[in-house]
Formats: structure tokens, sequence, C-alpha cells
């Protein structure tokens, strides 16, 4: 099959590579349909975010299961889990202490074919796109904010960072009901779109004296910057919660006396629940067209990544055709 690889030497690299035939009946294999380059695709590239080499990269995607003559499309999390440490029982897998994950710490999806575990699949309704499959994951990323802030319609929330996490982060807060969501970002290009996609105000880092309802109940730092947390200090109310989406890769340097002073809760948030995300994509509420800045095959992958990597791009996608 053909494969992304990124080798020792730091370079990615189309391949030939064996297909990963499952080795039991809790297995399945999957045939990549689509996939998209994220965040930490690229950190994962640079190595910011360390990991072994060589290896498949991507995790985003969606498939269909090559011996399910019906070709439900269907897509898998990401996080591979023992089962039986102290976090899986308590059902918080994505913690295990053994867990590897898709394209990070183990063979990834910019591939043909990828082997995951039976438990790990969620198939997809007849309404779901191939392009809305591969926000899955992402976007159950973004419903686990809300989970993790514990946010209710009646909050102020800003939204800090318009890429491609924090557009679909103003969507989930819009379905979920909240009326004061404020976009925050360095460019203005990218705010135009925030407020299209549920943004109620739209605001530039350089702008904060016209903000209303400053300071926010509420931060979703999503950035990708390792200065994001000392950022949304900015914004953020006495007792207010920040929620830090971002994995820079990076150390981050900032004085965490007003975090003390003023009573900052600041929590971490990962992967959330593919169920709730495929629900909102069922029901219409998440819209990712917009979201789409450029399809490429495989073969393509120098100018897929050269593009990912642009300031205003959004979400870039493999397209894996039917080549094998």
């Amino acid at each position: 099959m053909r494969c992304l690889v990124l080798g020792k030497d730091g370079k990615v690299r189309l391949q030939r590579c064996p297909i990963p035939f499952p080795d039991s009946s809790s297995k399945l294999l999957l045939r990549v349909l689509m996939a998209g380059i994220c965040s930490t695709d690229l950190a994962v590239l640079d190595n910011r975010i360390p990991g072994p080499k060589p290896i498949v990269m991507g995790h985003e995607f969606v498939a269909e299961p090559v011996d399910d003559p019906s070709r439900r499309l269907c897509v898998s999390e990401i996080n591979l889990t023992c089962s039986t440490c102290e976090y899986c029982a308590q059902g918080i897998s994505n913690h295990c202490i053994n867990r590897t994950v898709l394209g990070i710490s183990t063979d990834g999806v910019f591939a043909e074919f990828v082997q995951v575990p039976c438990e790990n699949v969620h198939y997809l309704p007849q309404s779901i796109s191939l392009e809305q499959g591969v926000f899955v994951e992402p976007l159950a990323a973004a419903i686990q904010s809300v989970h993790t802030g514990n946010i209710t319609p009646e909050m102020t929330v800003g939204v800090l960072g318009t890429g491609r996490l924090g557009l679909l982060q103003i969507q989930v807060l819009r379905a979920l009901g909240c009326q004061d969501i404020i976009a925050i970002e360095r460019s203005p290009e990218k705010l135009g779109l925030a407020e299209q996609l549920g943004a109620s105000e739209i605001l530039l880092l350089d702008e904060v004296g016209r903000l209303d309802h400053f300071p926010l109940d509420v931060v979703i730092e999503t950035s990708g910057s390792p200065d994001g947390l000392q950022t949304a200090m900015g914004f953020i109310k006495s007792r207010g919660t920040i929620v830090l989406k971002s994995t820079p890769g990076s150390p981050a340097l900032m004085d965490l006396t007003d975090i003390v002073r003023r009573e900052i809760s600041v929590l971490g948030s990962r992967c959330g629940p593919f169920s709730e995300a495929i629900e909102l994509l069922r029901r219409g509420h998440i819209e990712t067209k917009p979201l789409i800045s450029g399809y490429f095959t495989l073969e393509e992958f120098r100018e897929a990544f050269e593009l990912s990597q642009q300031h205003n791009a959004i979400k870039v996608l493999f397209n894996m055709g039917s080549q094998s």
C-alpha cells in the first residue's frame, strides 16, 4: 500500500508498505478514504512532538471496513489502549498508561489501509459525507472542551484562535446554545469566517477595549501558540476558567502569580466523545465545507503540507483514491 512515512531524518516520503492485516478477531482492517492534516501532525513533522520514527503519519480520517460489503463509512478513535490499567478500568481509557496513538506513537492513517481495534470504530449515518467524517475526531475534541470547562449556555465564552479547532469550537458552543461567543484572533482574515460560523463578537488581540463583555467567564485556548495561556490570562475574569486545547510542543514561560491571586482554573482538555460529534454532524449543526482549504493525493504530499502550514489555511485533506 501507499503511505506517507516520516523517517528518522525528519523527512516525509511516499513509500510502499505492507498492508497491516489484523492479527486477531478484535482488530479491524480499514480502507482509508480521506484524511486530514491537523496542527498535531505539523508538530510531529518538525519534532516539536517527538515520537518513534519511522512512522506513518496522520490520525484524522474516514474509512470503510475492508470486509464489509455494505461499504459503510466509519471513523476510529485514535488512542489504542490496553483495557486493563487503572484508567481503562475507570472508563477513562484516553489516559491509558500503556496507550499508543495513531500517527504519533504508532503508524497512522496517511496510508491506504490501517488496522484498529474493533472497539474504536464508530459507523457513520448515511447522511454524513466523506468530508464531514474527517472532522469527527477534532469535533469530538471541541465537544470535550465544553465538558471539561463545565460550560453552560448563559456563560460568556472566548475562543482564542480561529484556526482548525477554534472554528469547530465556535460551532459547538453555538449548538450548545451559548449567546455570547467571542472569537479572539491575530488575523483579521479569519475573524470573518468565525463570525459567519456563530461568533457573536469578533476581536483582534489589539482591540481589547471595545469588548462589551470583558472579562470572560471561560476562555478556550486553541491558538496553537506556547504563549496561548499567557494571552488567555488577559481576557479571563477572576475565578474564571481557561481550557487549554493547544499542543504546541514547545515550552511556555510565564508568571503564575496572577493565576493564584485571581484563583483562575486552568484545565487541559484532549480527546472527546465521537458519538456526540457524529450526532452534531447528523443534525446539521456543524458546517465543514468552509473549513476545507484544499484536496490532495498522497503523491502531492509536499504541496499539502506546504498549504497546511500557511497562516490562513484551515483544513487540508488527503483524498486516497482507489489505488492499492
